[in-house]
């Protein structure tokens, strides 16, 4: 892939080959179960359903609770916040993603993306990256060494969000510039 680069009309255009939308486009499948809208209860009161107003628990998984973290260090505090807030923000993120998987869908050899497209793309790379970065231990300190061993599935996916990285870096940079 290249680095996406601002154009004329105020827009941003990368190439990027057909094993690179692939891989992307199948990192957006094992991503969307994640961010998916949480299920209306039966019994839910309508309007709350409605409003948005869930039923989120506190995720285990850290991973997806760094997508998803607490508002307030007080859990119950939290958990009302949570309740208010989650679904909303879960259809938020899945538009990002269907965005970045429709343009990736019906791009080709060439991605060109409008800025609200693009910004679309920022926020699903920030949580593809947000949630490899949890799973893998990413930190300040964290460095994934010269001597990874290629067999092993860790470098691969070190290897992806580094990618993931730098495909948003050069993505920001573009639409600095558009």
């Amino acid at each position: 892939m290249e680095a996406f680069k601002a154009s004329r009309q105020g827009r941003v255009t990368a190439r990027i080959s057909a094993d690179e939308r692939d891989y992307l486009l199948y990192l957006l499948a094992e991503l969307e179960p994640v961010l998916a809208p949480l299920p209306v209860a039966a019994d839910q009161d309508p309007l709350a359903a409605m409003v948005g107003i869930s039923s989120a628990v506190r995720p285990d998984e850290p991973g997806v609770l760094r997508l998803f973290p607490d508002a307030y260090a007080d859990p119950d505090a939290a958990a009302e916040f949570r309740r208010f807030t989650e679904q909303g923000l879960r259809e938020a993120k899945t538009a990002s993603l269907q965005t970045m998987r429709e343009t990736l869908v019906g791009s080709g050899e060439k991605v060109v993306l409008s800025r609200p497209q693009a910004e679309g793309w920022i926020s699903t790379l920030n949580d593809l990256r947000l949630l490899m970065g949890t799973r893998l231990g990413v930190t300040a300190e964290f460095s994934f060494g010269a001597e990874a061993d290629p067999q092993d599935p860790a470098t691969l996916a070190a290897a992806t969000y580094e990618f993931l990285g730098w495909v948003q870096g050069t993505l920001l940079f573009a639409l600095d510039g558009a």
